[in-house]
């Protein structure tokens, strides 16, 4: 009889080993694809403040020959040309708003796609 407590001891701690290794390697996979997600994120993100700051530094130009034009009137006939500009910047400002929405979407959908393989 105690050899076959041991024997169902033995069986039961083999048995939870077995599922905290299965539990430890979900874990170990979802701890990589959270740690991908991150770099990419940041490249991403990278990008995106690059662009930014480029379009940032555009519209600081425009808006010195935007005083101009408030105060100064026509600069060589090119009004037209710095609301056409002004347009460009504000449908850039945009699309860079945009992908950045983007990228915080796919990046919520990715950790909970990989949180959720879990559950599985």
């Amino acid at each position: 009889m105690a050899n076959s407590n041991a024997l169902s001891v033995a069986q039961n701690f083999e048995t939870f080993f077995n599922g905290w290794l299965v539990r430890q390697e979900r874990f170990h996979q979802q701890l990589v694809q959270a740690l991908r997600i991150k770099c990419e994120t940041r490249r991403e993100e990278r990008e995106l403040t690059q662009d930014s700051a480029a379009i940032q530094e555009r519209l600081a130009a425009l808006s010195l020959l935007n005083l101009v034009r408030r105060y100064g009137g026509r600069i060589d006939g090119k009004l037209s040309e710095l609301e056409s500009a002004m347009e460009n910047m504000k449908v850039e400002m945009l699309r860079a708003l945009e992908r950045a929405d983007k990228l915080r979407r796919s990046t919520v959908k990715k950790l909970i796609q990989t949180l959720s393989q879990s559950r599985q």
